[in-house]
């Protein structure tokens, strides 16, 4: 692993120069950004990204962010809520590839949708998104 600390703010921009490098639509770094800055927002810029553990995400995934329409306060569709747990599964799962960080921290219902896969050198994130 790195010995350097990766902030949470560095892996997010780490992952968006991943994501265009890819190919991936202004569109979609554009709706991924927005998902990943709920995290930035919710942990601060500068959290460690190997201080993360399994009840942080799990708290954010609960969070208002992710949940509720910010000046309504209405739920958000479950289309919206997935999504946005997914694209932050997804860049932790880069973190873990790129040795940002150790282990995915992930609580156990989360991680098993990484783990679902096929092609174990393919991600189940990567394994099922579209380009």
């Amino acid at each position: 692993m790195s010995k350097e600390t990766v902030t949470l703010k560095e892996a997010v921009e780490k992952y968006m120069e991943h994501l265009k490098a890819e190919g991936r639509t202004e569109r979609t770094q554009y709706t991924y950004k927005k998902d990943l800055d709920l995290a930035l927002e919710f942990f601060g810029k500068e959290k460690d990204i190997t201080k993360l553990i399994p009840a942080h995400i799990s708290k954010f995934f609960k969070s208002d962010p992710v949940n509720k329409v910010p000046k309504s306060g209405r739920e958000k569709s479950p289309l919206t809520i997935d999504k946005t747990r997914r694209v932050f599964r997804q860049m932790l799962v880069f973190c873990k590839e790129r040795n940002f960080t150790e282990k995915i921290p992930l609580p156990k219902d989360e991680l098993s949708k990484v783990k679902d896969t096929a092609d174990p050198e393919q991600p189940a994130e990567a394994a099922t998104e579209e380009k």
